[in-house]
């Protein structure tokens, strides 16, 4: 059965409602301003109302500290269980023990909202040729790559260049060994690397989001992320997820 957002309790539906709509005018106030704000979409809210009811494991229409935790998981916020029971008693306004939708809808937003503006801070520090590429061109995924392909290329160019300068300099002997490990070289990054890379980039989020369904591979993740291991792991996938914005 699909969760919607009209299964919530009247109060909590209009607590709801309230947090988007002040969510968009806050961006169109900034907008108006000529900054960029956070706004939660449609898409968002209800990606966000089913992680919720995913790990509302007894179906009381609250989350427990256990079960939050295994919700931070899922956005990729690693917390401890004494992390998640700060959380959850600075969330729970309501003093009920547990987190409503609409409670954590609204801490959602905010930190949403927060992390935004530092972007925007983050931004306006950066280069001005950052900030042409970046924010000028706004070019779609697909030009980004097909520019990243011809920088590659271009770059084989000047390689295959040099090799030929190479060959005429000191003969064809050292130019021919000189091409074999080129070869060997190349074969090994498009057989091999980009092929594990691509693998890890689809992959881990999977593996990820299917052991954080449980309170036991939720505790997993956690306990190996705050390893060095995990901890330079998290920074990979960070990096593989910046390459494919």
């Amino acid at each position: 059965k699909r969760s919607t957002l009209d299964e919530l309790p009247p109060t909590q539906h209009q607590r709801v409602v309230r947090v988007a709509i002040e969510s968009r005018q806050r961006a169109e106030a900034a907008r108006a301003r000529g900054e960029h704000a956070y706004v939660i979409t449609e898409r968002e809210l209800s990606d966000l109302w089913r992680a919720f009811r995913k790990y509302d494991a007894d179906g009381s229409g609250e989350l427990r500290a256990h079960e939050l935790r295994g919700l931070m998981g899922r956005l990729g916020m690693h917390v401890s269980p004494e992390q998640a029971e700060t959380l959850r008693a600075q969330l729970d306004v309501n003093n009920t023990g547990g987190i409503e939708f609409s409670e954590l809808l609204e801490w959602y937003t905010d930190r949403m909202a927060a992390y935004e503006e530092a972007e925007a801070a983050r931004r306006r520090q950066r280069s001005s040729l950052r900030v042409f590429w970046e924010d000028t061109l706004r070019l779609p995924r697909s030009a980004k790559v097909a520019i990243a392909w011809a920088s590659c290329w271009a770059i084989y160019a000047v390689c295959a260049w040099l090799s030929i300068t190479f060959a005429l300099v000191f003969g064809e002997a050292r130019f021919g060994a000189l091409v074999q490990s080129w070869g060997i070289a190349l074969s090994q990054t498009f057989a091999v690397e980009e092929p594990v890379i691509i693998w890890i980039y689809l992959a881990i989020p999977v593996i990820l989001d299917r052991l954080t369904t449980t309170e036991f591979g939720a505790e997993l993740v956690n306990q190996f992320l705050s390893t060095g291991i995990g901890a330079a792991l998290g920074r990979c996938c960070g990096l593989f997820k910046d390459m494919g914005a």
